[in-house]
């Protein structure tokens, strides 16, 4: 077991004293016989992007339709048509038995994969819902799974957890959710239901006063304010009402202690799903997410406000408290519309998992006496923001319900099943939302996809190639880059080791632009490490590239170096390292491990 993610400063151990300059040529690297053919490269780049919408089509009854061509299909994006350059139409087992395919290579074996994420927010599911959704997984999994299906387990319970790593054994993932049903977790979620356990007894036991024989003669001051009413004295029971009208006003900080709280844990929880989406950036195919939570807020403690306002309501009226109000104090809309961009811009759909059922509301005073105690159920907001993150990047909302196996089934069926429209939007990087929407052709027939998508910058792209690296030891590495151990230091008095690494590029791989005499070009690198304490936060610089031309068939036998000096501390490392071609744009990542429990030792692994 793994800690994901950790963003505290200084985490493992590592900080970067020197960064050495561009070396070219080394003995020890052999020379590469060169014909002239790599001077092709050395020209000015254009970068041609093109974008990819998956849609699922589904009629009536709810079941994919096959069969549909591209005159079938209309895409917009920010409301004007678009050309489509590329389509297929890709089905389990293999896109190769049923695409059909126009212009480049849209469809490929890469593409036909699936990464399918479950990430549970163990602290605000109920007991009873986590021994349930445990049992569905388990089932969905020991059922017939699709031989492309890549599985992976995060669990956060204020921090989050990788338990299960990226793998194409089901009977792994089985085994660890086994382990999981024989242990019960804290909930945080525990604080809310006292909260509104809380609020439906006060206002309960104000409702039976209220109706108490006592007051039929008008109550000898104002149960609210406690100022004098209409009659001498007091009754025990008008007493008892004040007492509990003065414990419904304290409820109130109480419930703004808790927004507050929960405030912090909806902004790292979405702060981790982020992270999450960004280190998929580099799993080939397809990638979903099954993000299980009931605590999900736009604005976090506003249905505490709302139950609170509800429960209450002549209190609230006389302290002019409203929930909308002290809710929306509290909002997190924008980080949610973040994460659903950055999980379109990665072609990433959120499936989410909730209860079925779920009351926040606490009962009012007079409600009870117009019902005859009956509670009032609400909806909860939280239900509405995870409907909003699954339709915005193309998936779907689930329940936990009976039929909870063959929806997840499902989902992993339709999301190797579905139409990929391409085109070239015609416009540059940008960093902007761009809106897309898709019509189908003929009657009874829904779509399903992603609602729009950001074309992000290279340098957003290196940074989540290397915390792909990092956290998951993916790497993707078109240019060639090696890490290696030059030297490990002595141990220093904190415990950890001053290790230089040296990280090569191959000069062959890299384009150059011609500039008079000389060719030129400049990298960006970037670096992160993971140790068993957490992660270091990342570190970039960036070398320029400078090669006279009658030097330059030599250079492209050579590799260009970067020596690293990092302070690491104990335990296993793994250094990912991030290298951009600024002229290309090419991003590529590498990895090296490194063990330093005993002693030092210059072995490692890299990739």
């Amino acid at each position: 077991m793994s800690k994901f993610l950790s963003r505290r400063g200084g985490g493992a151990g590592v900080d970067v004293l020197l960064v050495a300059a561009v070396l070219f040529g080394a003995a020890s690297i052999p020379a590469q016989v060169s014909d002239g053919s790599e001077l092709q490269r050395f020209f000015e780049p254009i970068e041609v992007p093109l974008v990819n919408v998956d849609v699922h089509v589904t009629g009536a009854h709810g079941r994919a339709v096959p069969g549909l061509v591209l005159a079938d299909f209309e895409v917009l994006e920010d409301g004007r048509p678009v050309e489509i350059t590329h389509f297929a139409a890709a089905s389990w087992p293999a896109a190769t038995d049923t695409a059909q395919e126009t212009g480049t290579e849209p469809g490929n074996s890469g593409d036909q994969e699936l990464c399918f994420v479950v990430f549970l927010n163990e602290s605000d599911i109920s007991p009873l819902q986590y021994r349930t959704i445990i049992n569905h997984l388990r089932d969905f999994l020991t059922g017939n799974l699709p031989a492309a299906l890549r599985l992976m387990l995060i669990t956060s319970e204020g921090s989050a957890v990788v338990r299960v790593p990226l793998t194409d054994d089901p009977s792994r993932f089985v085994s660890v959710l086994d382990e999981m049903a024989s242990f019960s977790h804290s909930r945080l979620g525990n604080e809310r239901d006292r909260i509104l356990r809380d609020l439906r007894n006060t206002a309960g036991a104000m409702g039976s006063a209220a109706t108490d024989q006592s007051f039929a003669a008008g109550p000898s001051i104002d149960p609210v304010t406690g100022n004098p009413g209409g009659r001498n004295g007091q009754t025990p029971q008008e007493r008892m009402y004040v007492q509990l009208a003065n414990e419904a006003r304290q409820y109130l900080p109480t419930i703004s202690a808790f927004a507050a709280s929960q405030l912090l844990r909806t902004e790292h929880l979405l702060g981790e799903l982020e992270m999450l989406v960004g280190t998929l950036s580099v799993v080939p195919g397809r990638k979903a997410i099954l993000l299980v939570s009931d605590g999900l807020e736009a604005r976090p403690g506003e249905g505490l406000f709302l139950a609170w306002e509800q429960s209450f309501p002549v209190i609230a009226r006389q302290m002019n408290v409203s929930a909308t109000y002290d809710g929306r104090k509290n909002d997190v809309g924008p980080r949610i519309q973040s994460l659903a961009g950055s999980a379109n811009r990665h072609r990433v759909s959120f499936y989410t998992l909730s209860g079925s059922s779920r009351f926040t509301g606490g009962s009012s005073a007079e409600a009870i006496v117009s019902t005859g105690g009956r509670d009032l159920a609400q909806t909860m907001a939280d239900q509405g923001e995870l409907g909003a993150i699954s339709r915005a990047t193309g998936g779907r909302s689930l329940l936990t319900s009976p039929g909870l196996t063959d929806s997840l089934d499902d989902v992993v069926h339709e999301m190797g099943s579905y139409y990929s429209l391409g085109y070239s939007p015609g416009h540059p990087t940008d960093g902007q939302h761009h809106a897309l929407s898709v019509r189908v052709r003929g009657e009874g027939l829904s779509v399903r996809h992603r609602e729009g998508y950001i074309h992000s910058p290279s340098s957003d792209r290196i940074a989540e190639r290397t915390l792909a690296a990092a956290v998951l030891g993916i790497t993707d590495n078109p240019l060639g880059v090696s890490v290696e151990t030059q030297e490990v230091g002595p141990l220093q008095e904190d415990g950890g080791h001053l290790v230089s690494v040296l990280v090569k590029v191959p000069i062959a791989r890299l384009m150059l632009r011609p500039e008079g005499d000389r060719h030129t070009g400049r990298i960006t690198a970037l670096v992160l490490v993971r140790g068993e304490d957490g992660m270091s936060d990342p570190q970039s610089w960036r070398y320029p590239i400078n090669v006279a031309n009658d030097q330059m068939r030599e250079a492209l036998g050579t590799q260009a170096g970067l020596v690293l000096h990092l302070a690491l501390g104990k335990g296993p490392q793994r250094i990912a390292v991030g290298v951009r071609d600024d002229v290309a744009g090419t991003e590529a990542s590498a990895i090296h491990e490194i063990d330093l429990s005993t002693s030092p030792s210059t072995g490692g692994r890299d990739d």
